[in-house]
């Protein structure tokens, strides 16, 4: 099989436990990134703790998330500016959280 890709289409791999944060903008490279990210949760196992840091336009943390999970809970607690945010969350397996704190959780999208 022979495919082509430019560089948007581009397949993308991601391992078990991942975390990607990706940024509302498409336009430019240089925008607040904080403002309106998506964090991306792939195949959260059991037990695991994964922390995520968003960066200002100046190469300081803005945001710092926390994704955790252990048994059926997941707990996202994020420290830093006050701005929209939102997960998705990517599972090969059927997975349903039974509790989702609201203190430490602004914006849920999709699980």
């Amino acid at each position: 099989m022979r495919e082509t890709h430019d560089y948007l289409s581009i397949p993308l791999l991601v391992r078990p436990n991942s975390v990607i944060a990706v940024g509302r903008h498409e336009d430019r490279p240089d925008y607040d990134y904080s403002d309106g990210i998506t964090l991306q949760v792939y195949d959260l196992t059991d037990g695991a703790t994964m922390t995520t840091a968003i960066p200002s336009v100046t190469g300081d943390t803005n945001i710092l998330f926390e994704v955790k999970r252990k048994g059926q809970t997941i707990t996202i607690a994020r420290q830093g500016v006050s701005k929209p945010w939102r997960v998705l969350w990517w599972a090969s397996r059927r997975l349903r959280p039974s509790r989702v704190d609201r203190r430490t959780v602004a914006r849920m999208a999709c699980w």
